[in-house]
């Protein structure tokens, strides 16, 4: 019998922002989300088209947006593991729920924080901004 590795990501939504004219501290959402890792562990990878030199970028038309991505995993019985994100640059050695591929054992244990800088929002164009962040899990 051959047993494969598989991982699921599941309760990830969209993060939004409110409008302001300005800001005087950073902007910062949380999105608590369960990634089962029958392995145990898992690497993620946080991508955008935008990304320029690795970092998240927003764009409005020509306008963009920089924004900052930390993730955050939480494994039974191992400590928290803290992580800044690069675009295209995994985070290894994550823990994951090993026994249900709905974390109905543990909840959630995994959230990701994005950060916008209130010099960056400030500086940037009038607009609506906006981008599309894809999460790439994959075992270890």
């Amino acid at each position: 019998m051959l047993k494969n590795d598989a991982v699921k990501i599941s309760g990830l939504e969209d993060v939004e922002f409110d409008s302001a004219s300005s800001m005087a501290v950073p902007a910062v959402k949380q999105e608590d989300f369960c990634v089962f890792s029958s392995s145990g562990n898992y690497r993620l990878t946080a991508s955008t088209a935008v990304a320029a030199g690795g970092l998240f970028q927003m764009t409005n038309g020509n306008d963009k947006l920089d924004y900052q991505i930390a993730l955050t995993a939480i494994g039974i019985g191992v400590p928290a593991v803290l992580a800044p994100m690069t675009s295209g640059i995994p985070v290894t050695g994550l823990p994951g729920d090993s026994i249900s591929d709905t974390c109905i054992t543990a909840g959630t244990n995994a959230t990701i924080t994005v950060t916008i800088q209130a010099e960056d929002f400030n500086a940037a164009a009038p607009g609506q901004y906006a981008d599309t962040l894809t999460m790439l899990v994959e075992p270890e």
